[in-house]
């Protein structure tokens, strides 16, 4: 994405008109300042209301035309992460769980993503079965999360009991692989092609899945393999669709309906390329499209997934991965995860997650290169950093929550050239309809938002990102 200039310090201040008596509606607005890259609050959104006048553009929202059901926000857990925030005192690491998954106290994560053993952001690869030809699964064990993943999810579900949770591996247990490693990549870094391994990775599916539940961790979706294309240097799998859908049809679905397990199968996670179109391939197999609930996707341009939506209008896609960036956890980048979630909801995704949720003061993974993440815990003086991402991610998961829909939204004119603005519209259960809107233009945009013919005004500063509740 372009990145935009950012300009000296600003202070938002976000105005609303005097409204007609017919339309009775009341508006909140609640904005971030994205000049800020220190010293962010945990609770950063600012809150006002006026008058505007001379609107120069309109959203047009039309409730009666509805697309997917919003079903969480939230970020991803990880075993560097979770020991950081286990190495806390107490009252500190209570109040940044808090901060994340309280609903009225703080940002109210309400869908976040677990590993399936380890990710790139573990100390080191791992997986729950780690004897050879333990296809029995006589030695799993969920030992490592314990220690850290399974700890920060239960303190998570203190503060908000209805979050939930997808899952995905990044790789398999290493003797299930050609190259009998977890890491390390290479052209022959794929499962098995054997009836024994495809039954064993499912009887591991299971057991994590019911090794979280007795945890009280309910996995609600499976995504089987993470970047299903990709042979990194940290752990990972190439997945073909030949292999996915044999895994899924044959083997993952069958298992859970056996073991009655309810979570839903959604395969992936595929990245988009002219390159490896596998989402494609994948579905044009009927039973796989039989078995899976939907699609989870990250790092695309909407292209393949708008054709995968019109061949098949009943299809469900989740967004499971943010851009990772460098670690250098900007004010900009921030701007454009918040355009990524807005790109992403208008494609159809019911569910956004964030990458790292946590990290400590290296920002680093296991494999050594550095990332963002929404707060940096600085383990030897137990401080908490909150980073300009966890201000577009808690905006978000404020405004827009489980069971709103989104609706269509339209700019009626042709845009400011210097807006640069995107925007989503979603209805609420009550009638009301919050709209996301970032204006990362140098210029102030007097807005007006057209609400089933009926008109509210706004005033949108530069550099910001916006949700605007109007309950009528």
């Amino acid at each position: 994405m372009k990145k935009l200039a950012m300009k000296a310090p600003l202070y938002l201040l976000i105005t609303c008109s005097a409204l007609p008596i017919s339309l009775a509606a009341s508006i909140q607005i609640d904005s971030i300042d994205h000049s800020l890259e220190q010293g962010i609050s945990a609770n950063p959104l600012l809150q006002s209301s006026a008058t505007a006048t001379n609107t120069a553009e309109t959203l047009v929202i039309d409730t009666s035309k509805k697309h997917q059901t919003f079903a969480g926000i939230g970020a991803a857990f990880s075993e560097i992460g979770g020991l950081a925030l286990a190495g806390l005192p107490e009252a500190i690491r209570d109040a940044l769980l808090t901060s994340l998954f309280d609903p009225v106290k703080g940002a109210g994560f309400s869908m976040c993503r677990l590993p399936v053993g380890s990710s790139d952001f573990a100390t080191n690869a791992y997986s729950y079965a780690d004897t050879s030809w333990d296809l029995g699964m006589n030695y799993f064990t969920l030992d490592r999360d314990e220690k850290s993943i399974i700890p920060e999810a239960r303190g998570a579900m203190k503060k908000n009991p209805e979050l939930r949770f997808f899952a995905s591996p990044w790789s398999p247990p290493a003797w299930m692989k050609t190259t009998g490693r977890m890491d390390g990549g290479g052209k022959t870094n794929n499962l098995f092609d054997l009836d024994e391994i495809y039954k064993a990775y499912s009887l591991y599916f299971v057991k994590y899945i019911k090794g979280y539940g007795t945890n009280g961790i309910t996995i609600s979706r499976l995504c089987p393999q993470n970047e299903m294309d990709a042979s990194p240097g940290y752990p990972g799998c190439v997945m073909p669709p030949p292999q996915m859908t044999k895994l899924v049809v044959n083997y993952l679905a069958p298992a859970f309906k056996n073991e009655g397990i309810s979570t839903e199968i959604w395969p992936g996670t595929f990245r988009e390329s002219p390159k490896t179109p596998w989402a494609t391939e994948c579905m044009k197999n009927e039973p796989f499209r039989k078995a899976i609930s939907g699609l989870g996707i990250q790092y695309y341009n909407g292209k393949t997934i708008q054709a995968l939506a019109d061949t098949y209008p009943d299809l469900r896609f989740m967004y499971t991965e943010a851009n990772c960036c460098g670690g250098k956890n900007t004010a900009k980048e921030a701007q454009a995860h918040f355009r990524e979630v807005i790109g992403a909801f208008l494609t159809g995704c019911d569910t956004f997650a964030y990458w790292n949720m946590i990290l400590d003061e290296n920002q680093s993974s296991g494999w050594k290169w550095k990332q963002n993440s929404l707060v940096t815990i600085d383990r030897p003086t137990s401080s908490v950093r909150y980073n300009p991402d966890y201000q577009s991610i808690y905006l978000i998961s404020r405004a827009v929550h489980p069971g709103d829909v989104r609706v269509d939204a339209n700019w009626s004119n042709a845009r400011n050239g210097d807006l640069a603005s995107q925007a989503a519209a979603f209805l609420k259960p009550d009638g009301s309809v919050v709209t996301l809107i970032q204006n990362a233009g140098p210029n102030t945009l007097n807005l007006k938002l057209s609400i089933d013919g009926k008109d509210s005004q706004v005033t949108v500063p530069s550099h910001s990102d916006n949700s605007i509740l109007i309950k009528q």
